[in-house]
């Protein structure tokens, strides 16, 4: 679906549901559910989505249908449409990055990392950062000689920064010589996991000069990984003295479990799909506020008593908290990749509309062993919290 603002959906979807009564035409209903998805009002949307593909089998309608029924964890009939709408236009980046995105869900990698990597812009927006000449050529997975060198660079938010870089021991594994580059945000966790020598830090020249560059968003692909075949995740540690900065004073036998409720979603056009309500989060907080002491994971805010508040500077700091909880308790955001590759207990609250690299396990995470899963039937997250409410209530952790 095309990128539009909220502001820009209420205008239009007022002339539109004129228009519609009159002129039920297929651009018009196809608008008219754009709107409504746009707004938040998914539900709302999928007649007139469903209507307007009717009409139109076009391969823009295809596709927004399709994020219509992902949106309400319909996915078997979304893959379905994005299939239809992919053959209608193959040579469509946004079609072809939703098909891509469908057959990695159902564990189909290696067709659907090939669609999907060739759709996504973003890698090349970072070699474009790092002002790379063009002499240095883009990786397509082959064989590196001697003298030959790869340079990986971190790609996408925090998350996908930790996560993805796992595939890099597997660039060992076939004997590519490679250098990474994580950016300073996060390039003290990489000191402790890899010698200095394979890092290169900001604002400093990347000597010797490599010969070949990629990302590690495109790992997988490049590596043609299967979803049978995850490696574990790199094992993440917090400096000794940012965990003596959070050490936790105890009192009493309860766990002391960290919540995380919300995600910095960029680019979804103020839509928020990962992140629960801070009313969501306090209902699952009071309902077990005496079994557990929570703790607040959420940077930059601050959350109502009986959570404890403390003050994060830095994903260091989050580090050294996380190391003092018993566990976690999170949406799909960074503090839930940082807490997995630390291998804290973790319960991860997700949408009907889950990103695929959860794949469709009802419960079991494919990326971080420790963690459980709960799946919101349909949009939001009510039914999900309520999951996670009652297994609390029965074990905390």
């Amino acid at each position: 679906m095309e990128p539009m603002s909220q502001d820009d959906a209420r205008i239009r979807v007022k002339e539109l549901e004129k228009v519609v009564q009159f002129r039920p035409t297929s651009i018009v209903l196809a608008d008219l559910a754009g709107c409504y998805f746009t707004l938040g009002d998914t539900e709302k949307a999928l007649p007139f989505a469903q209507q307007a593909w009717a009409k139109n089998r076009r391969a823009e309608i295809g596709g927004n249908l399709a994020l219509i029924l992902k949106d309400l964890g319909r996915y078997d009939e979304a893959f379905v449409a994005i299939e239809e709408a992919y053959w209608l236009k193959p040579e469509d980046d946004y079609i072809r990055l939703g098909y891509g995105e469908a057959l990695l869900r159902k564990g189909f990698w290696e067709q659907g990392w090939k669609l999907y990597d060739g759709a996504r812009p973003t890698q090349q927006l970072a070699a474009m950062d790092l002002c790379l000449p063009s002499r240095i050529r883009e990786w397509q997975g082959q064989p590196l000689p001697d003298g030959h060198k790869l340079l990986v660079i971190n790609e996408g938010g925090t998350g996908d920064r930790f996560h993805y870089a796992r595939w890099l021991l597997e660039l060992s594994r076939r004997r590519i010589n490679w250098i990474f580059y994580p950016y300073d945000e996060l390039f003290s966790f990489f000191t402790r996991i890899f010698p200095l020598e394979k890092l290169v830090a900001d604002k400093t020249d990347i000597l010797p000069e490599p010969t070949h560059w990629t990302t590690t968003f495109s790992l997988p692909a490049k590596l043609n990984a299967s979803s049978g075949c995850i490696p574990p995740p790199l094992v993440v540690t917090a400096r000794p003295e940012s965990i003596e900065k959070y050490k936790i004073q105890r009192t009493d036998n309860l766990p002391v479990v960290g919540i995380c409720y919300e995600a910095a979603e960029k680019f979804q056009g103020g839509r928020r799909i990962r992140s629960m309500t801070e009313g969501q989060a306090m209902r699952l907080v009071c309902m077990t506020g005496h079994k557990i002491h929570w703790v607040n994971l959420q940077y930059g805010k601050k959350m109502p008593l009986p959570v404890t508040n403390v003050t994060l500077q830095s994903w260091e700091d989050t580090a050294g908290l996380l190391a003092n909880l018993d566990g976690v308790v999170t949406v799909d955001t960074g503090v839930m990749h940082l807490a997995g590759a630390m291998g804290k207990p973790m319960k991860t609250i997700l949408p009907g509309n889950s990103c695929w690299k959860f794949l469709q396990h009802p419960t079991k995470c494919p990326m971080y062993p420790t963690a459980r899963l709960y799946r919101n039937k349909g949009l939001g997250f009510e039914n999900a919290i309520d999951s996670v409410v009652a297994d609390l209530l029965s074990k905390p952790l």
